[in-house]
């Protein structure tokens, strides 16, 4: 027994309570942080690396004067005239407002193009069907000098959803 008195009876380890037990030995946080921060730079790293690589190539990415002239000789379908915008593989694009049948556009681009001097290089559609909805893609590529002209478009129900124009130097 302890000399402090006869109801506190001597602590041996002096590091527990007299009685209690000895529980499992606790693993040091830092560990589990090692492990959450591992995780994270895992998985967010190439992320960031990926967007910051074509964040930068879109900062730094213009369109050349002579692109920009091929986007903007003639209105776009519907009347629509805007304003090209880089891209990251080096061309340029637009993105006409559309929604009519797609014949429709590829006519207008086809006679547009070969009133202004291009050479039609070949015109490409596909056609499938999904969730019971016809959907259609396509497009037209034409060149002229150093430059290439490309239209791409997708269609849902006999109306065209999406249309990109593209101009790049060859």
């Amino acid at each position: 027994m302890s000399n402090r008195g006869d109801d506190v009876p001597d602590r041996p380890d002096r590091g527990e309570p007299t009685g209690a037990e000895a529980g499992p030995r606790r693993r040091p946080r830092r560990l589990l942080w090692w492990v959450v921060g591992s995780i994270v730079v895992v998985v967010l790293a190439p992320l960031v690396v990926f967007s910051a690589y074509y964040g930068l190539i879109g900062l730094f990415a213009r369109c050349s004067d002579a692109e920009k002239a091929a986007l903007m000789e003639f209105r776009h379908y519907g009347g629509t005239t805007a304003e090209p915008e880089a891209d990251a593989e080096g061309g340029c694009f637009v993105n006409p407002r559309v929604g009519d049948p797609p014949e429709d556009v590829m006519a207008y681009y086809r006679e547009r193009l070969t009133v202004h001097g291009w050479t039609l290089d070949e015109s490409d559609r596909q056609e499938g069907e999904t969730s019971g909805v016809a959907f259609e893609t396509g497009g037209i590529s034409a060149h002229r000098q150093a430059l290439r002209w490309e239209m791409i478009y997708e269609a849902e129900g006999g109306r065209t959803i999406t249309l990109v124009v593209y101009a790049s130097e060859t």
